[in-house]
């Protein structure tokens, strides 16, 4: 089975606003790959918050995205996600009936499909 892609955006923690790159890229597969970029793509007035964020310690001491109490990291839901969910919660509740009139191997289908995707 495939897995769903996720997706990661930065934003403000208070005013919500998505941060985009000096690249102008503002989301990414990996959390990793989004606090890198934050540090490595910040624009100056990014370095001003950063700057005040840590204490008076320059842009370059500032070795992590989590040194800073501005931004985090998010992931975006997708509807498909909300969707297989959903599905499964109705798999979950039906599986009495079907341990009754399914053949084995498609319980263990399910019972397997249930157990990979369930959060």
């Amino acid at each position: 089975m495939t897995k769903l892609n996720k997706t990661f955006i930065i934003r403000h923690k208070e005013t919500k606003e998505q941060w985009t790159s000096s690249s102008g890229k503002s989301s990414w597969k990996q959390i990793g790959h989004a606090k890198s970029a934050f540090k490595g793509g910040a624009t100056t007035s990014d370095k001003d918050v950063k700057y005040e964020a840590v204490g008076g310690r320059s842009w370059k001491e500032v070795v992590k995205f989590d040194d800073q109490p501005y931004y985090e990291v998010v992931e975006l839901k997708n509807e498909s996600e909300d969707k297989l969910q959903e599905a499964i919660k109705l798999l979950e509740v039906s599986f009495d009936y079907l341990r009754d009139n399914a053949p084995d191997s498609t319980l263990i289908e399910i019972s397997d499909f249930i157990e990979e995707n369930s959060k």
